[in-house]
């Protein structure tokens, strides 16, 4: 039996940094329990893709840490709404890190869909 993804799909940004915290720590944690995890940033939450953001970040915030462990682990995948990035200014020249991609929401959806999948929206 093949284990489904689980997709970890936050909007907030920067305001509200505390939903994107929750997403990469939850890949992290499914990550260590042996289970394949995706982050998925569509929003604002794009703007913590970008390398500036990023950099911003306090060295002791919670967020810089549990995305930090996610980019130094490559099998959990960081997915970004190529919509909302557009409407950010937002091009992979400006990511924080090179695996980052960019994924359409069909893209998303239709794994959902076939079942190898779970989307878990946390804000």
């Amino acid at each position: 039996m093949s284990l489904k993804k689980l997709i970890f799909f936050v909007t907030s940004g920067p305001a509200n940094p505390s939903q994107a915290t929750r997403a990469f720590r939850f890949a992290k944690t499914a990550h260590a329990e042996g289970l394949p995890a995706e982050v998925r940033l569509a929003g604002e939450a794009v703007l913590f893709a970008r390398t500036q953001e990023f950099a911003a970040l306090p060295s002791d915030s919670p967020l810089r840490e549990h995305m930090q462990a996610v980019m130094d682990t490559p099998e959990i995948k960081v997915t970004l709404c190529p919509v909302s990035a557009q409407r950010h200014v937002l091009t992979k020249e400006h990511l924080v890190h090179p695996r980052f991609e960019f994924k359409y929401l069909a893209k998303v959806l239709r794994e959902v869909s076939e079942g190898s999948a779970e989307f878990i929206y946390l804000g």
